[in-house]
């Protein structure tokens, strides 16, 4: 990690390193490491402060980061807190691909009650989950997202929810499909 920053630095300076620090936090919360995580984040947040040239898509970049280790860890209403504000951030820059990204992390986390069967969960927040993502592709129609695997795989999951197998089905074949005409490693989690 640090050479691979020293590098960045000597090539392209602050654009570089985030990106790099970006790139390996999100590494981190897949590995489950996430002290490391919590510090890459918040060493970003130090130095884009001292150095006065965080870009605003390092600051959206940052925030799902944030989320994301915040679901991790459980703590879904900061989580929630912090996707929602994620959202209203993208849609002021027409960002629809980072909306997208959002709103699928905010479903996956309102459904997830439901897919561990806990006695909480609120059958109308399947309804809510499924017109979020739905506007979400819908307001990104264009953007590649919206045909990604794991947008089609959350809303097959949503749709088993419903009980629409027939439906689910046919989410789910399309994200195999899609799958292999461009494997992605991360589709393979």
């Amino acid at each position: 990690q640090k050479h691979a920053i020293q590098l960045g630095n000597k090539s392209g300076g602050l654009a570089d390193e985030l990106m790099i620090n970006q790139t390996v936090a999100s590494a981190s919360l897949w590995l489950a490491d996430f002290e490391d995580a919590e510090h890459l984040i918040e060493k970003m947040r130090q130095d884009s402060r001292q150095k006065d040239a965080y870009l605003e898509e390092n600051t959206l970049n940052l925030l799902f980061l944030e989320g994301f280790l915040f679901r991790l860890k459980g703590n879904f209403t900061l989580a929630m807190e912090i996707f929602n504000d994620l959202i209203d951030r993208s849609r002021q820059t027409n960002d629809f691909e980072r909306a997208l990204q959002a709103n699928r992390s905010l479903a996956a986390i309102i459904i997830e009650p439901h897919i561990l069967d806990e006695s909480n969960a609120i059958r109308s927040n399947i309804d809510i989950a499924l017109s979020m993502i739905t506007d979400a592709v819908q307001a990104g129609r264009d953007t590649a997202s919206a045909k990604d695997v794991e947008t089609l795989c959350l809303l097959g999951d949503i749709h088993i929810l419903k009980g629409d197998f027939t439906k689910a089905e046919v989410l789910i074949e399309s994200a195999s499909h899609s799958y292999r005409e461009r494997p992605m490693m991360q589709d393979r989690v």
